[in-house]
């Protein structure tokens, strides 16, 4: 059962800085270029689903419990919602990146840059894991962010591409465990400037547990630009359907076919999630079209998948 939340992470402000010339920058002028930066987040993604956090910086998920870092430096904590034991953590990208700035009325929590203003780092909770959000100013910014995940034992991250074959890419990224099943995924990486027009982005995996996003802006790109890492724990169908494909139930034509079909949907998250919430052959055409209901068609009958996603 969901739990229901209090607001709370306790911001740290800084009053006043003095900048080279000697000219004070006031404690309002920094509320103000906060604010400014967490609505340009805000008014790219969705903040319904934001999950806010109590007076002790934690957040009760569908299925776990996150603690929410008061700096930067400090990695976001994910442990099992039934033996408090930790699952994973993920440290956001550290450089310039210092305490808490400010929290929205949304939920969203920035975090300060301690260098200069060329780009931030965002959190926002959501039910099922969080979305890191990147928010670029200039030009003068770095490309790449990493985010580095701290796996169970023989747990890795893989691509999509990997997983499922270069044929069935989904510009997913799955974290696996030892028996090669997948139990998290982390969205399709993508990224907006100023005018809401697409930046070229994508991740690379520099080891089993370091991921890095890439955001190829250029010198005219109209700033801010925001980009969003989306992890989350895998679902019960998304999972359901995972354990299927990377234990070997499905094999030949038919497992081609069932990545063909998720890799039609946009991923394999998307496909789970449309498949849960359409329950007739009529809703599966109008939600996802025939890759839909010939992916359901595909899936009907596997004990597990049945029991999880119809």
């Amino acid at each position: 059962m969901k739990k229901l939340f209090l607001k709370s992470i306790i911001a740290t402000l800084v009053l006043s800085v003095f900048i080279g010339n000697g000219i004070s920058v006031s404690a309002a002028a920094i509320k103000s270029n906060d604010e400014k930066i967490i609505n340009n987040i805000e008014n790219v993604t969705n903040t319904k689903d934001i999950v806010k956090g109590n007076a002790n910086n934690i957040v009760y998920l569908d299925e776990g419990i996150m603690n929410i870092p008061t700096s930067g430096k400090q990695p976001i904590t994910i442990k099992d919602d039934s033996n408090k034991t930790t699952d994973l953590t993920v440290s956001l990208p550290t450089k310039n990146t210092g305490n808490i700035s400010k929290i929205s009325n949304n939920g969203t929590i920035l975090y300060k840059n301690t260098i200069n203003n060329s780009s931030n780092i965002a959190l926002q909770p959501i039910n099922d894991g969080f979305k890191a959000l990147i928010n670029i100013n200039s030009n003068l910014a770095d490309k790449e962010y990493a985010f580095t995940f701290n796996l169970p034992k023989d747990s890795k991250l893989v691509s999509s591409a990997s997983y499922l074959g270069k044929q069935y890419d989904t510009k997913e990224i799955f974290i696996v465990d030892k028996n090669n099943i997948v139990t998290s995924i982390i969205s399709p990486a993508w990224a907006k400037d100023a005018n809401g027009q697409e930046v070229p982005t994508y991740y690379k995996i520099v080891s089993n547990n370091k991921l890095v996003q890439v955001v190829n802006f250029k010198k005219d790109t109209p700033f801010p630009i925001v980009a969003d890492p989306n992890w989350t724990k895998i679902g019960k169908c998304a999972g359901s359907i995972a354990w299927a494909i990377g234990s070997g139930c499905f094999a030949g034509a038919k497992l081609l076919k069932i990545k063909k079909y998720i890799a039609e949907l946009g991923g394999l998250k998307t496909a789970a999630q449309l498949i849960v919430g359409a329950t007739t052959w009529e809703e599966r055409l109008h939600a996802g079209g025939y890759a839909l209901v010939n992916l359901a068609a595909e899936l009907t009958g596997v004990a597990g998948i049945q029991a999880n996603c119809f």
